[in-house]
């Protein structure tokens, strides 16, 4: 995921996480094509928030309190929390 991202290696704990996340909310053969997050908490994983690895992002910056600066920053998704 770091190298077709063209991200830099210290970055590599961030892209495991996201890489087990991503591994846990999709189905499996060994679970009967249930996701792992369903058999361990018994209910469907929430799906609809996932975006692609190093898409880019916005962040809002709650520092600021002029009205007229910019409020979203430009980052890149590095995971999920």
């Amino acid at each position: 995921m770091l190298y077709t991202a063209n991200l830099p290696r210290y970055l590599w704990g961030e892209a495991i996480l996201a890489t087990t996340f991503l591994y846990n909310q999709t189905p499996h053969l060994a679970l009967g094509f249930k996701t792992p997050f369903k058999s361990k908490n018994n209910r469907k994983p929430v799906i609809f928030n996932i975006k692609v690895f190093s898409s880019l992002c916005y962040y809002r910056d709650n520092s600021s309190k002029l009205k007229l600066n910019l409020r979203g920053i430009k980052a890149i998704l590095i995971g999920y929390s």
